[in-house]
């Protein structure tokens, strides 16, 4: 939380700051929530977040966090069944639905204007739009 935190004190710092960050795990956006509430902020009015792993924290929080939740069984399932398989690698790649998806809270809400793709904060490495 701590490096959320720290990071989010940059990135709000900024002559133009962030409507959005993507954190790269629920902690670090804690971190984020945590800052953005000391300054007065509000999420989603001002800042647009989401965290990533879905932990179990996450649904007690006194504003719901949007988070990418991996299905981690199937992905290992997944890496089993390549290793056991006897297609070639240039084979058609497999599609089985492992693929993560998004647990949405109120923290992924429109924030600000939309400035198109996220390009990372060089000093912080996470996403800004």
């Amino acid at each position: 939380m701590e490096a959320g935190e720290a990071a989010a004190r940059i990135l709000l710092d900024l002559a133009d700051p962030p409507t959005a960050i993507f954190a790269v795990n629920d902690n670090n956006a804690i971190g984020v929530m945590a800052v953005a509430a000391a300054r007065g902020l509000r999420i989603p009015d001002h800042l647009s977040l989401i965290g990533y792993n879905d932990i179990p924290v996450v649904s007690k929080l006194p504003v719901p966090l949007t988070t990418i939740r991996e299905p981690f069984n199937l992905i290992a399932r997944g890496a089993i069944d390549l290793l056991l398989d006897e297609r070639p690698l240039h084979a058609q790649p497999r599609t089985d639905g492992a693929a993560g998806r998004a647990e949405p809270g109120a923290g992924a809400g429109p924030a600000g204007p939309d400035r198109g793709r996220p390009a990372p904060d060089p000093r912080t490495g996470l996403g800004v739009w």
